[in-house]
């Protein structure tokens, strides 16, 4: 015997659906959860960037510390100014740390220690690594300040030397002068505005360094100042 129509709504439910209200309802709090919850998952999100790039620096410490090491305490330069062309590794402090790091090839070292929160990951002519390195660590006086850290090599070949012969030894106040932070340039140093850290990567007004002892931290526009040109007044901002 076929069905009545009151038997096949009986299979199916009462014929009830949510009403306007209701539906109203649960979509206010979808809305609610949604603007609570979405700032919460962006600044997890950026703080594992934050620690990921902190790591980062702290392995781009242990690697010059390991150059300083096995090359008479010298200070790992900036750059290596090349023009014979031999380097297979380019001159950037990247290339430099690369065999210090445990990488053969500089693609390899920029592949993975690449800033997380870096938008121009191995393109940057400028910061293939995201990083910077405070080339310019002064002995806190004008003239070193003004001294780059950099090798020259001529065309022949042969190199030209160090523009300064920065030693670890002789860099004052090694807890308070950062040796490398986040940068849109590879170079800090010197006051120069246009390479100072990209605070905006993290979503806040802080960005991580790690200092020439070896210890990291986050610092503001104002702190990376003086953390780079006059870090005994440090802690006093």
């Amino acid at each position: 015997m076929p069905l009545s129509v009151t038997n096949r709504q009986s299979c199916v439910g009462d014929g009830k659906g949510f009403t306007l209200v209701e539906l109203l309802t649960v979509i206010a709090v979808v809305a609610i959860l949604a603007v609570i919850l979405i700032p919460v998952v962006g600044d997890i999100r950026m703080r594992s960037l934050m620690t990921k790039s902190t790591s980062n620096l702290r392995q781009y410490y242990l690697g010059a510390d390991l150059f300083r090491i096995e090359n008479g305490g010298r200070l790992v330069p900036g750059e290596i100014n090349d023009r014979s062309g031999n380097l297979p590794n380019g001159h950037w402090f990247s290339g430099i740390l690369c065999s210090y790091m445990g990488y053969e090839k500089r693609q390899e070292l920029e592949k993975a220690m690449v800033c997380p929160a870096y938008e121009n990951p191995g393109g940057g002519r400028w910061a293939p690594v995201g990083y910077g390195i405070n080339d310019q660590p002064g002995l806190d006086s004008q003239d070193s300040i003004r001294s780059s850290n950099r090798i020259w090599v001529q065309r022949s070949g042969k190199p030209d030397g160090w523009t300064t012969d920065f030693r670890a030894e002789q860099i004052t106040h090694s807890d308070k002068r950062m040796l490398f932070c986040v940068s849109d340039e590879w170079q800090v140093g010197g006051g120069r505005a246009t390479s100072f850290p990209d605070f905006d990567r993290f979503g806040g007004d802080k960005a991580p360094v790690v200092f020439f002892d070896g210890h990291t931290d986050s610092l503001n526009a104002d702190q990376m100042y003086y953390a780079i040109n006059d870090p005994q007044n440090l802690n006093a901002h």
